[in-house]
């Protein structure tokens, strides 16, 4: 009996498990790692260009930030603070003794984060990175072990491969994971470099396509945990402030109960500036992505980074079809920013410049380490 080989990226079994893990972090972390271990196998059979899995490495990254929200509430913190001491408004509350543990902003930020914002963006997020995993991943495990070298690999053989994909359109058919598969093969097989480059940049983008189009309602959720009523936060503030044990939360209790009461003006006016920070922490989360060694690409700005030359000007038609689908302008990334990322078609168009640009980008390669 022949001995199972040994690969240096997880089989089918291991990224199932991996999909399957309840603690969200703990998922996305092994998720990043799995990644990484695919884009440096695929990277080694077709080498010189970023495959799908390289940039997906770096999306999980940026991902585990969502999903560990607890850092995100210590940046609120920080953030809600330095927006009321602008302000110039209740200086003297937030600097009130701590008597027996009071603490105004730890009170404001607890009460948001028991409200759920953002652990709503958190657990959309990270049903995303499962899902994604679990079906992408999945394939490419699949494709690498099935299929040691590329370019060797028959018609017969893809036919096979494709047998086991569902037929149609994302989100539910992966007609375009088949192609995006047929494509590395002839990129593989092709001598001509920038034949190669096209059609890797090509089968990236397809796959990129059909991961968007399955991720659309886990991406509009994540934007959506965000959206706090003022009137809710206040609500709650309020009730927190005045439950407080003590001799200042018997006070705030006497005060809340007289006519134009301050500790009202007090919750309503921490609500408006808690509904504005909130709302910009999690989209400026979810609209960036930090890439090696030290590019923080904010997704609501223009690419700086020049398209390689090789990609420069395009030739090969099917690339072409697909970028019209979501460019206005495909030889360009001077127009690359997105306002809304949860309009698929802006946010497409931003990933398919991002993934022309850095295509040769060698730094993609380094492991990923957890943010800070």
């Amino acid at each position: 009996m022949m001995p199972t080989p040994e690969f240096s990226f997880p089989n089918e079994n291991e990224v199932a498990r991996i999909a399957g893990l309840a603690d969200a972090a703990e998922r996305n972390t092994q998720i990043t790692d799995g990644y990484s271990k695919l884009s440096a196998e695929l990277g080694r059979r077709i080498p010189g260009y970023a495959n799908w899995c390289t940039y997906a490495t770096w999306a999980s990254r940026q991902a585990g930030v969502t999903i560990r929200h607890r850092d995100l509430v210590n940046v609120l913190r920080v953030r809600i603070h330095c927006a009321l001491r602008l302000s110039g408004v209740a200086e003297g509350l937030l600097k009130c003794p701590e008597e027996g543990g009071f603490d105004v902003l730890q009170i404001v930020v607890d009460a948001i984060d028991e409200l759920g914002p953002l652990k709503r963006s958190s657990g959309a997020v990270g049903e995303g990175n499962q899902k994604v995993f679990g079906d992408i991943a999945l394939l490419f495990s699949r494709w690498l072990t099935m299929f040691p070298d590329i370019a060797s690999i028959s018609d017969a053989d893809l036919q096979q491969f494709g047998e086991r994909l569902q037929p149609g359109p994302p989100p539910e058919g992966q007609d375009m994971l088949r192609q995006a598969f047929t494509n590395y093969r002839t990129a593989a097989r092709t001598s001509d470099a920038l034949e190669r480059v096209q059609l890797i940049l090509l089968a990236n983008l397809q796959i990129a396509c059909h991961e968007q189009i399955r991720l659309q309602p886990e991406m509009q959720a994540a934007l959506d945990g965000a959206l706090l009523e003022p009137g809710d936060i206040a609500d709650f503030v309020e009730e927190k402030l005045t439950g407080h044990e003590g001799r200042i939360g018997s006070l705030l209790r006497r005060l809340s109960g007289v006519v134009d009461s301050p500790v009202r003006h007090f919750s309503e006016m921490l609500a408006r500036h808690v509904q504005q920070e909130v709302r910009i922490l999690i989209t400026e989360n979810l609209m960036s992505l930090w890439l090696p060694p030290d590019q923080d690409l904010r997704l609501g700005r223009n690419l700086t980074k020049p398209f390689p030359e090789a990609l420069q000007t395009l030739t090969d038609p099917a690339l072409l079809a697909l970028l019209r689908r979501f460019e206005s302008s495909p030889d360009s990334e001077a127009q690359s920013g997105v306002q809304d990322w949860a309009n698929f078609k802006d946010r497409m168009g931003f990933i398919a410049c991002m993934f022309r640009a850095y295509i040769d980008d060698r730094n993609l390669y380094g492991y990923p380490a957890e943010p800070a």
